[in-house]
């Protein structure tokens, strides 16, 4: 059976900045097999948002941005 590496991190709020950090310890601490090249889908978690039942079961634009930023600095011809 195949293992892949896995990146447990705490983030604690939505700063953009403690997001992004967080994301770029992850890419590095997991080692990827071949760099960020070529087309990019970032495909966030549209689940369900409902104000009442579930406010938070969808992916923040800040976790968003972070990814991007991520794939910007560490990429290649992206």
């Amino acid at each position: 059976m195949e293992t892949y590496p896995v990146y447990l991190g705490a983030c604690p709020g939505y700063d953009v900045d403690k997001i992004t950090s967080t994301i770029k310890t992850a890419v590095e601490k997991i080692s990827l097999p071949k760099s960020i090249t070529g087309k990019v889908v970032i495909k966030p978690n549209l689940v369900m948002a409902h104000p009442r039942v579930a406010p938070e079961c969808y992916t923040r634009k800040e976790v968003i941005e972070g990814i991007l930023r991520v794939i910007q600095e560490k990429g290649q011809r992206v």
